[in-house]
């Protein structure tokens, strides 16, 4: 049974793989068609957001998606640097970055930095979604425990992770549920 199993699963995880080949293969025709559509660029991104966690979830290293995604909303964010979301969701990248490095025992500090950084262009520009504050003060308090194991003092890194949550929660009080 075991070996039916693990068939079953690398097959349907070659077939999603696939299904996202796929989609990418889409919308690489979309970019190519129209360079300057940076709703495409962003749509890629997600596709490929999306293959990650799959990869991720089967334990395996899905950096070279995220690197991908990554380009992708560097290139939406280039044609429009006035949409939250692109900025949001590369932060969202950026801190999935950080958080494999950290795993794979490297200094995620600059993907930290970066998507902090990001996240704070997201919320100049869209200042009452708690989800970008909660991202945020997740990144934060992300990025502290890296830094304390070091034996760095997190204190003020800390207190702006607390008060980013807090301003999600004022936001949207059902996020403290």
């Amino acid at each position: 049974i075991l070996n039916h199993w693990g068939l079953w699963r690398a097959e349907r995880g070659l077939e999603a793989g696939e299904k996202y080949r796929a989609a990418i293969g889409h919308f690489d025709q979309a970019v190519a068609a129209e360079p300057g559509d940076a709703e495409a660029w962003s749509r890629r991104a997600v596709v490929w957001i999306n293959w990650a966690v799959l990869i991720n979830r089967g334990g395996e290293d899905s950096r070279a998606q995220l690197e991908r995604a990554l380009a992708d909303l560097d290139r939406a964010v280039g044609i429009n640097p006035n949409d939250p979301e692109t900025w949001t969701s590369r932060a969202n990248v950026r801190t999935n970055l950080a958080v494999q490095a950290q795993a794979r025992g490297e200094d995620p500090t600059g993907n930290y930095e970066r998507a902090i950084a990001d996240l704070g262009r997201a919320l100049e520009l869209n200042p009452e979604r708690a989800e970008t504050w909660t991202r945020r003060g997740e990144a934060r308090s992300n990025w502290s425990v890296y830094r304390s194991a070091r034996g760095e003092d997190v204190r003020s890194l800390l207190d702006e992770a607390l008060a980013d949550l807090l301003r999600a929660t004022e936001l949207n009080p059902r996020q403290a549920e």
